[in-house]
């Protein structure tokens, strides 16, 4: 026989700082188990997660968190390494009909737009700050 349980009196305790670093963890775990190079192309691994980790405590969204990992990954050099959303849709791109997403282009620190339609030709519109504490 099933019996229903009710979940009227139940609490669910989110805790965004302790995914973040279980997330950080298994991301730097899974690219030790899984980089193409065993050898990481000669990046000391370890020091890399130790010089990072402190970053993650300080993450408070979701994007923050990927901006971190993004910055590992960079680390090892490789192209076609990518850190993808999860609970959050990725932005559509409206310069180009011919990207879906906004994760189709590299992300290098601006933002623009096209100079016009056409013309092949982009005009930057901003600079993004750094975070001093990425160098």
């Amino acid at each position: 026989k099933i019996h229903k349980a009710s979940l009227s009196k139940t609490a669910l305790i989110i805790q965004p700082t302790l995914e973040y670093h279980q997330m950080y963890n298994d991301a730097w775990r899974m690219l030790r188990d899984y980089f193409y190079d065993p050898n990481m192309h000669g990046v000391n691994w370890p020091a890399v997660h130790d010089r990072y980790q402190y970053l993650v405590k300080r993450c408070a969204k979701r994007e923050e968190l990927d901006d971190v990992l993004r910055h590992v990954i960079s680390e090892l050099s490789a192209l076609h390494c990518f850190v993808y959303g999860g609970e959050y849709d990725l932005p559509r791109v409206s310069a180009s009909p011919s990207l879906k997403k906004l994760n189709d282009v590299a992300s290098l620190g601006i933002s623009g737009k096209s100079k016009s339609e056409g013309s092949g030709g982009y005009i930057i519109t901003n600079v993004h700050n750094r975070d001093p504490d990425f160098g």
